[in-house]
């Protein structure tokens, strides 16, 4: 049965989406760095989706082993049989694990999996060693752990959070503050006293609740997706593991996104100095996107004392170990250690992070590069000097995630960096495979989305109301499935900051004066459907920028951020109704119907077009005087 929205007309998909407004590009095809999607554009993939695919796209040798793995068997359950695969896997990560003293590995299907089984393994293993009384976790802010229930209640990532907060939540975790130190650092402190004023209040957290209640210290290794790549001081993690074992506190350290070789270590603790975590999250390059898989390393410590106790994990799940997963994963670890890709990482991460650093270090609202490895997090304020983010409205990440992604580059956007709410970064986040030359492209490109976000934030607005539509309105004409109102936009006065911006707007709004001027005595049908000539069409230079819109008739509105648009009325889209967007550079479809909702994709703002086809030359800034001197001669000009 075929869905149609009953406003645009579309086909509706049956699909939930992660945005009921915004339908993802279709990919097609994956080779090494670069997707391809459906209307034949290449990405250059510099964030693997959300640090993902290690070893790149399309590789032979893992698609082999899984098609060999269902050859052979495509499932067992896990309370009776295992699988080759399996077995090898598991040795192949506690290979590298052991001399940290993790022995055993238990896998899952995601990373959400992987932190509630590790929740689970430290209450058991405390019920076990007799110390029941032990109930709570103490994670730390600005941390993402995962979206099943235990997970999201030791994560602080507020927009996944809020909706499910004391509900779906539990209500015995604390929180303490993130290794951030681009902003928890102070002036006069050294990276060392930070570290040690982090443990500290670590200390101070465990006794406010009581050290003998809690049950582990959940922490990011290095920090994920809601803080963009924040590093821990040195001498922090051998400072924490040092105060949990003084309260026989269990240390969990999640390693789902920065794990896997991908800050230039297998495992990202290893650089910290002397850390052995009782229980360590993997994810995401563990299978490198080729099957969903996740993992639990486990230490002997932990596994003696259920040896000992029930002489089980009270915990499973139907497709734990699942065959063809954990033949992908092997085949992806194997690939990892026969090119040596942890080592590639390394140093093609510091090169990243130096070119990063080389072209991006003082652009204007760039506050921190940081990361390790092909981990890198660029973290975006309005003031340098102040570190003030910008108003969540401004939506600086949505805007470089949509200007790379329109240049060829896919990035992994955040936002609340700072708190939750305030903070815009994007992550870089490439396969460990990456060229040197695949660098130097992700870097040319970034720079060209940047350029263009802070070109368009230099288009300082203020508030302008356009009247030709609320003159119908007075006419008492109103439009289908809309509220009569005003077409107008208020854009931030905060933004107008210098003297041709202001010129620019001015001429505007005297050009919008004349078309209200012009229009008012036009007495079109409302529904037009005959297509423009040539001479018809619009032309707005907004900032010497020339939009030409299409040939069919229109509306035409603006959006916050200055994009003029267009509507196709009530048709079928043609080849000749689709939109240019001039800052992106971008061509997207026409919308089929008036008085429908468009998401702008630069902008990411809500916008309605006028509902009133728009059938008048619309001078250019720089033509206000000929315009004043001949108003006849351009009025005859828009009627042919």
């Amino acid at each position: 049965m075929t869905i149609t929205n009953i406003q645009t007309g579309d086909q509706e998909p049956s699909l939930l989406h992660r945005s009921l407004i915004e339908r993802p590009q279709k990919v097609i095809s994956g080779s090494g760095i670069y997707l391809t999607l459906a209307d034949g554009s290449r990405i250059l993939d510099g964030c693997c989706g959300a640090a993902v695919s290690v070893i790149g796209h399309g590789n032979k040798q893992v698609q082999d082993a899984i098609m060999q793995q269902y050859s052979s068997i495509e499932y067992v359950h896990t309370m009776a049989y295992t699988t080759s695969s399996a077995e090898e896997l598991a040795d192949a990560l506690t290979e590298l694990s052991k001399p940290f003293g993790l022995t055993k590995a238990y896998f899952v299907c995601s990373g959400s999996e992987a932190v509630d089984a590790a929740m689970k393994l430290a209450r058991q293993y405390h019920v076990e060693n007799g110390q029941p009384q032990r109930k709570r976790f103490v994670a730390r802010r600005q941390a993402y752990h995962g979206n099943t229930i235990g997970a999201m209640s030791v994560s602080s990532n507020l927009p996944r959070k809020v909706p499910y907060d004391g509900v779906l939540t539990l209500d015995n975790v604390s929180f303490v503050s993130p290794a951030y130190a681009y902003r928890g650092q102070r002036d006069a402190e050294t990276e060392g006293q930070y570290a040690a004023r982090l443990v500290q209040e670590l200390d101070e957290e465990f006794q406010q609740v009581g050290p003998e209640t809690v049950i582990a210290f959940v922490a990011e290794t290095v920090g994920g997706a809601t803080a963009a790549c924040i590093t821990p001081p040195r001498g922090y993690f051998e400072g924490v593991r040092k105060v949990c074992d003084r309260y026989g506190i269990l240390l969990i350290l999640d390693e789902i996104m920065c794990g896997s070789g991908r800050t230039g270590s297998y495992l990202a603790f290893e650089r910290e100095g002397d850390v052995r975590p009782d229980l360590v999250t993997l994810g995401k390059g563990l299978g490198g996107g080729y099957a969903p898989i996740a993992g639990v390393l486990i230490s002997e410590k932990v596994v003696q004392v259920l040896k000992r106790g029930s002489a089980s994990f009270i915990h499973g799940h139907t497709y734990q170990a699942h065959p063809a997963c954990c033949a992908a994963g092997l085949a992806v670890q194997q690939i990892i250690k026969r090119d040596d890709l942890v080592a590639k990482c390394l140093s093609r991460g510091a090169l990243l992070e130096s070119r990063l650093r080389s072209v991006l270090g003082d652009a204007k609202y760039v506050g921190e590069i940081r990361g390790r490895g092909l981990f890198l997090g660029i973290e975006f304020v309005q003031g340098r000097a102040s570190k003030q983010p910008f108003k969540p409205a401004v939506k600086f990440a949505s805007r470089m995630q949509e200007a790379a992604h329109s240049r060829g580059l896919a990035v992994y956007p955040g936002s609340g960096t700072v708190d939750g709410v305030n903070g815009d970064h994007i992550i870089l986040a490439p396969p460990l495979t990456i060229t040197e030359e695949e660098v130097e492209e992700i870097v040319r490109l970034l720079k060209m989305a940047y350029d263009a976000v802070e070109e368009d934030l230099g288009v300082r607005h203020v508030p302008i109301y356009v009247g030709f539509y609320s003159t119908h309105v007075n006419r008492g004409v109103t439009w289908p499935n809309e509220q009569p109102r005003p077409f107008a936009r208020s854009w931030d006065p905060e933004l107008l900051s210098d003297a041709a911006s202001t010129y620019t707007l001015i001429s505007l709004t005297l050009s919008i004066i004349l078309l209200v001027y012009t229009h008012q005595e036009d007495n079109l049908p409302l529904q037009s459907k005959r297509p423009f000539s040539t001479r018809q069409t619009h032309i707005l230079s907004i900032n010497h920028r020339t939009i030409k819109m299409c040939n069919w008739d229109t509306y035409l509105y603006m959006c916050g951020c200055f994009d003029v648009k267009l509507r196709s009325q009530c048709q079928p889209a043609r080849q000749e109704d689709f939109e240019f967007c001039s800052a992106s550079g971008q061509t997207v479809k026409a919308a089929w119907c008036y008085a429908q909702p468009y998401l702008c994709g630069r902008c990411r703002r809500m916008e309605y077009q006028s509902g009133r086809p728009v059938r008048r030359y619309i001078p250019a800034w720089n033509e206000m005087a000929p315009v004043a001197q001949n108003m006849a001669a351009h009025r005859a000009r828009a009627r042919h």
